[in-house]
């Protein structure tokens, strides 16, 4: 959908002007047209709390960011890798056998 223009500048070189097309019509049009490595920015963005110029995200940014990578994540990544996916139930904090009652002893009973 780019459109490419010729313009002349006045010193007669030939200077490309990219005009992109406007607001995308909904949100779904926004996901659908983010790649990978926009995902990955984004993310990275909001991990970092800042742009790779290193400005820093406002709020706003940040929740939008946000928005946008969970709705990237809903349509293109596997649900146990999103943001937000449970932890495995199997990790090693939550088996019965790594939890054991405190005996608590006087050191002049040994």
């Amino acid at each position: 959908m780019d459109v490419e223009k010729d313009k002349t500048c006045d010193q007669g070189e030939q200077e490309t002007i990219v005009e992109l097309p406007g607001r995308p019509a909904s949100v779904e049009q926004l996901i659908a047209t983010m790649t990978p490595e926009i995902y990955d920015n984004l993310r990275s963005a909001v991990e970092l709390g800042k742009w790779a110029d290193g400005n820093r995200l406002t709020v706003a940014q940040r929740e939008h960011c946000m928005e946008a990578i969970i709705l990237y994540e809903a349509s293109n990544i596997p649900e146990s890798e999103r943001t937000g996916a449970p932890l495995d139930q199997q990790c090693e904090s939550k088996q019965e056998e790594a939890v054991r009652p405190l005996r608590i002893t006087n050191e002049s009973e040994t």
